[in-house]
């Protein structure tokens, strides 16, 4: 992860706490994905921070790298477009702290510098910037003027994401729903490939019709039992190991 030795720490943290706590991963997902704050103060807003490519589409190919398990540039190009969409909002603001930054929901696009700019770097761009260590709140327009978002889900499904929901949150509930066809099982087929070297489905970060699982009936009963039992990556070990 490449992020500054405070922001790492605030990251490392966050993981080996849930890990600790056995955080349901649902939950942890889900808080990876909508968080915002200080990358210092913060945990898992060193999720964005680290993403190399903030580009929204950038950010939505890693989401599917990291949490369905699968590669967006195998997409056709409107279903990438379309979920890139849950994360045109996200914003990245430096502060006065070296390598510091505010990720946040930006709706009215208010900050637009890249997320690799830093506070004392003399580019006409970090000298335009006013740092602060605050989130954002006064907007310069309400919320109420912006336009809807349409988007669709990976699955091909259409939303209409009103102006005050953060899309970020559409796209998580959409994502840990039991029936979703990639949470589950991305997760079970890491946590198997950690375990016993190679993947159900090979490679784990793969996931797609035309690569199927070798062992299909062991890949379902795996991602049937993690959902019953509330997301517990414990049994799911206890599960892997004990067999």
């Amino acid at each position: 992860v490449k992020v500054w030795p405070n922001a790492a720490q605030a990251y490392h943290r966050w993981v080996w706490e849930s890990i600790a706590q056995n955080k349901p991963y649902d939950q942890f997902a889900r808080e990876l994905l909508t968080s915002s704050g200080s990358n210092y103060r913060v945990g898992p807003v060193n999720f964005y921070r680290a993403i190399q490519d903030k580009t929204t589409e950038g950010i939505a190919a890693t989401v599917g790298l990291v949490l369905m398990g699968t590669r967006l540039h195998t997409w056709p190009e409107d279903r990438r477009a379309g979920m890139a969409v849950f994360f045109s909002q996200v914003g990245y603001k430096p502060t006065s702290e070296w390598k510091e930054e505010i990720i946040f929901w930006d709706p009215l696009n208010s900050v637009a510098v890249p997320g690799s700019i830093a506070p004392g770097i003399p580019t006409p761009i970090a000298k335009s910037v006013t740092v602060t260590n605050q989130i954002p709140q006064a907007l310069a327009k309400p919320l109420s003027e912006n336009e809807p978002l349409a988007a669709v889900f990976p699955d091909g499904t259409k939303t209409t994401i009103p102006p005050n929901r953060d899309p970020r949150e559409v796209f998580a509930d959409w994502l840990i729903r039991p029936e979703n066809p990639w949470f589950a099982k991305n997760i079970v087929n890491r946590t198997w490939a950690w375990a016993m070297g190679r993947g159900i489905i090979d490679e784990p970060d793969d996931i797609r019709e035309d690569n199927p699982p070798s062992n299909p009936e062991l890949l379902a009963y795996l991602e049937k039992e993690l959902v019953s039992s509330g997301y517990d990556l414990k049994h799911l070990k206890r599960l892997i190991f004990t067999s």
